[in-house]
C-alpha cells in the first residue's frame, strides 16, 4: 500500500510541474476563472480575518476552500504550498478509496484495485493541481463515506455522527452537498428499519441526532449570512447562477444577442457595479 500512496503523491506532485515546464515557467496554468475570487478571499481571512471581498461579505463561495487555502499561506511559497496540500489530501483520498472498498468488499485484493484505479483517474490529477476546491470537496466527501460505511458493521452512534460531520462539512468547500446530510439520514433510517429489523425509537433516536448535528453545522453558516448582510441562505450561487444564466439567456434570445454580452452587461465579470 505505501508504494501505491508513493506512486499517488507522485502523479500529482509531478503533474503541476509538467504544466509549470510547458506553460514557460509561468503559473497560469494553475488558474482558472474561479480561482482569483478564491485568493482574494483566502487573502482577506489570512490578512484581516475577514470573510469578504472588497469590503463586502462574501455570500456566494462558502468558506471552506478559502480558509483551507488561507492556512497554506503559513507554509511555504504561493501557489507551491497549495499545490502540495491538495497533492497530499489528493494522495490520502486514494487510501481513502482504499479503506471504503475494503469495509465494502472484505476483499484486499479488489480494494487496491480500487486504489490504483483512482490514483491514475485523470480528473483527480488535473484537480488537485489547479486552485479550485474540487480534491478537499472529495476528501470530505470520502472520508465522510468511509465513516458512514463503517457504521454498517460496527453499529456505532460516534461513527454515524462523524460521517453526518464530513458530509457536513464538504457543503462548506462545495455548497452542491448541502442536501447530502439529509439524504443520508433518510436512507439509514429506512434501511435499518426495514431491511436490519432494528427498533424504530432507537433508529429514530439516531436520526434525531443526525439531523441535530446538521442543522447546527448548516444553521451557523445561515446565521452568519444573516447577521452579516440579513440573506437568509447558505450560499447565494444558485441565485447568481439564476441570474446571470437562466435570465441572461432569455435576454440573449429576445435581444438576439450573445450570451457573455448580456452577462457583460449585466454584471457578471463586474460585480462593484452594483455598489
Amino acid at each position: 500500500m505505501k508504494s501505491l500512496l508513493v506512486v499517488a503523491f507522485s502523479i500529482r506532485l509531478l503533474f503541476p510541474i509538467i504544466c509549470w515546464v510547458f506553460n514557460q515557467h509561468s503559473p497560469d496554468c494553475y488558474y482558472e476563472p474561479d480561482s482569483e475570487r478564491y485568493i482574494q478571499l483566502a487573502n482577506n481571512l489570512f490578512e484581516k480575518f475577514r470573510f469578504e471581498t472588497n469590503s463586502i461579505p462574501e455570500i456566494v463561495r462558502t468558506p471552506g476552500y478559502p480558509l483551507f487555502m488561507a492556512l497554506a499561506l503559513f507554509f511555504g511559497s504561493f501557489p507551491w504550498n497549495i499545490l502540495v496540500l491538495q497533492g497530499s489530501i489528493s494522495m490520502f483520498t486514494v487510501y481513502l478509496v482504499y479503506l471504503v472498498a475494503l469495509e465494502i468488499s472484505k476483499d484486499k485484493r479488489s480494494s487496491r484495485i480500487a486504489a490504483w484505479l483512482y490514483t491514475f483517474e485523470p480528473l483527480s490529477i488535473i484537480f488537485s493541481s489547479k486552485l479550485l476546491s474540487e480534491t478537499l470537496f472529495a476528501f470530505f466527501l470520502i472520508l465522510g463515506l468511509y465513516f458512514l460505511v463503517r457504521d454498517f458493521d460496527k453499529n456505532r452512534i460516534i461513527l454515524y455522527l462523524l460521517g453526518l460531520l464530513f458530509l457536513n462539512l464538504s457543503s462548506y468547500v462545495r455548497p452542491v452537498a448541502y442536501y447530502f446530510p439529509i439524504l443520508t439520514i433518510i436512507c439509514f433510517f429506512l434501511f435499518e428499519v426495514l431491511h436490519k429489523k432494528k427498533a424504530i425509537k432507537k433508529v429514530l433516536f439516531k436520526s434525531l441526532l443526525g439531523l441535530v448535528l446538521s442543522v447546527i453545522v448548516l444553521g451557523l453558516w445561515h446565521l452568519r449570512n444573516f447577521n452579516a448582510v440579513e440573506y437568509e441562505g447558505f450560499s447565494a450561487v444558485r441565485e447568481r447562477n439564476f441570474y446571470f444564466y437562466r435570465a441572461a439567456a432569455i435576454q440573449s434570445k429576445l435581444q438576439k444577442v450573445p450570451l457573455s454580452q448580456v452577462q457583460r452587461e449585466m454584471g457578471y465579470h463586474d460585480w462593484n457595479q452594483y455598489f
